[in-house]
C-alpha cells in the first residue's frame, strides 16, 4: 500500500507545473494597427484561417488563444516555482491545490479579421475588426 501511495505521488508531482507551461502566452494586440506589415501580424497571431483578396485589399481571419496577463513569462515562472515549493515542502499533496488552480485559468478564444492595402511593394493593416480591435484602429470596422 506504501508502495502504491509512494507511486501516485511521483506520478503526479509535475502536473500543475506541465499545465501552466501549456497555457497560451500574452498575445501582442498592437500588431494589428495600420501600417504594420503582414508577416509580422502572422507572426504574433499565426497563420489565418482565412484568406481573401477583394479587389486592391487583402482580409485575413485569424483565430488564435491569448493567454491574458496571467500567462506572460513572468508569471509562467512565478507560478512553475511556488508549485514546485510547494510539491517539495508537502510531498506533492499540494497538485489537489494546483490543478485545479490551472483548471480556471483559461486562455480567451479571440477571432479578429485583418485587412491589407498594398504600399511600396509589400502588404500592411488598412483595418481591423472582432472583438478585441473595435474602436482601437482609426478605420476599425464594426464586427
Amino acid at each position: 500500500m506504501k508502495c502504491l501511495l509512494l507511486c501516485f505521488l511521483l506520478l503526479s508531482s509535475g502536473c500543475a507545473q506541465a499545465m501552466v507551461l501549456k497555457q497560451p502566452g500574452q498575445v501582442d494586440e498592437s500588431v494589428v494597427a495600420q501600417g504594420v506589415s503582414r508577416t509580422r501580424v502572422w507572426s504574433e497571431l499565426g497563420a489565418p484561417i482565412w484568406t481573401h483578396a477583394d479587389g486592391d485589399d487583402l482580409r485575413d481571419t485569424f483565430r488564435y488563444q491569448d493567454g491574458g496577463t496571467v500567462n506572460t513569462a513572468l508569471w509562467k515562472t512565478f507560478r512553475v516555482l511556488v508549485y514546485t515549493a510547494g510539491d517539495v515542502l508537502f510531498l506533492f499533496l499540494t497538485q489537489v491545490i494546483w490543478i485545479p488552480m490551472e483548471l480556471m485559468i483559461e486562455p480567451h478564444s479571440e477571432t479578429v479579421t485583418v485587412t491589407y492595402r498594398g504600399e511600396s511593394g509589400r502588404w500592411v493593416v488598412d483595418r481591423a475588426s472582432g472583438s478585441l480591435f473595435v474602436g482601437q484602429l482609426v478605420g476599425a470596422a464594426a464586427p
